[in-house]
């Protein structure tokens, strides 16, 4: 990578009170990497590595990466298969690479397999390769903004579906809601990466409970055995979602979680022939484990015997992902409190069905109340007298036991 930049002013003032952008670079010759770091060490947190694997290797323990660049000729891994390997583990990434210009074909074909963001001929001149380096902190900051802002509003929009939902079908919303928050809890123990998709998956996979004939999420809520037409039903549900779904750009990720889940740990299931284990998503594998947990919760067991169920069923869930609800169960708070319709306030979570003085139900247990929930409730007090006192948690915590 025989280039040198200047020492002089950086291309773009910096503040000091910023933190500066963090990139690596990748060369097999270590004293041209010394002097690199030394050279970029005022405008740039340099990371550098002479071994493209061990680069790749230490991918993983750097959270604020922005910029890969990468030399092409290098022993054991060129920088075009390395540049590969850095869009797979980090795709946020921006990933740069350098090229003599007899590989212009090659790098040519890296761009477009590895979605590389630019790559530069040698010999360059200092004032390019920085402004290049510049550009790639710019791109990556756009590609994070981008991801950081599809997700809140992915994530938002998603939850206005299910409140509104909730008021029309609050049995089938509240197991939606309820799911998707034991869903957080065990991915904040799993330490799950792609956290927003499992969240957002969890909520969908039951978009098509309205689907369901009469009375089957009444049972599904209160744990009731259901006939073989209706057990059919519930078990068509994910690929259902999923076919619901299937315009809304940019959830591909959810879509292959709400499919997954219905294969077994073991490799049976209609996904895919002896695909198990790892082959599932992570994701796939805590929403099975959280949905069935929920289940046998809803039959009234507690939380010990219903872990005890799941784990009894050999080939079903991944061991790893059951421990790891057990740990999220256990620093669950079950304290329940009643209080007034006017007490009632955004971010508790209902311990017992709200319904009217006639039974009807309008809100199921384990949904966490919403500023919009809790004005259709009050809404809904003004035509028909709602029992009181309701029964409340406060926080997002799972149910009390059953």
């Amino acid at each position: 990578m025989p280039v040198t930049l200047p020492t002089t002013e950086p291309v773009t003032a910096r503040d000091s009170a910023v933190t500066r952008p963090r990139i690596m670079l990748v060369d097999d010759e270590p004293a041209l990497l010394t002097s690199m770091r030394r050279q970029l060490s005022s405008r740039f947190r340099v990371e550098t590595s002479d071994d493209p694997v061990d680069a790749l290797a230490r991918l993983a323990d750097i959270d604020d990466l922005s910029v890969v660049v990468s030399d092409m000729r290098m022993p054991v891994m060129n920088g075009a298969s390395f540049l590969r390997g850095v869009r797979e583990r980090a795709p946020d990434v921006t990933r740069v690479l350098l090229t003599g210009y007899a590989e212009v074909d090659t790098a040519v074909a890296a761009v477009n397999e590895g979605q590389i963001f630019r790559f530069l001929s040698k010999p360059i001149s200092p004032e390019a390769f920085a402004a290049c380096l510049d550009d790639a902190v710019r791109q990556h900051a756009l590609v994070t903004a981008e991801r950081e802002l599809l997700e809140r509003t992915l994530r938002s929009s998603v939850m206005a579906l299910v409140e509104t939902l909730a008021m029309a079908n609050p049995m089938a919303f509240a197991r939606a809601t309820r799911i998707a928050r034991r869903v957080t809890l065990l991915g904040a123990v799993l330490d799950v990466e792609d956290q927003w998709a499992v969240e957002v998956a969890a909520m969908l996979t039951h978009i098509a409970a309205v689907e369901l004939p009469p009375g089957v999420n009444e049972r599904l809520h209160r744990g009731q055995e259901l006939t073989t037409r209706q057990a059919e039903a519930v078990a068509a549900l994910p690929a259902r979602s999923v076919a619901l779904i299937a315009d809304i750009p940019r959830l591909d990720a959810v879509r292959r979680i709400i499919r997954w889940q219905c294969q077994r740990y073991d490799g049976r299931g209609p996904v895919e022939p002896d695909a198990g284990g790892d082959a599932i998503p992570l994701g796939a594998r805590m929403l099975r484990a959280v949905t069935d947990y929920d289940a046998l919760e809803a039959r009234g067991m507690s939380v010990t015997a219903a872990l005890q169920r799941l784990c009894a069923e050999t080939g079903l869930h991944d061991p790893d992902v059951l421990e790891a609800l057990r740990t999220s169960l256990a620093d669950l708070h079950h304290e329940t409190r009643y209080v007034q319709l006017a007490d009632l306030e955004p971010g508790q979570v209902l311990a017992r069905d709200l319904v009217t003085v006639n039974g009807t139900l309008l809100v199921s247990r384990g949904q966490q109340l919403t500023g919009r929930i809790v004005n259709s409730v009050r809404n809904w007090a003004g035509h028909t007298a709602i029992e009181q006192p309701i029964a409340v948690r406060a926080g997002p915590d799972a149910d009390p036991p059953a």
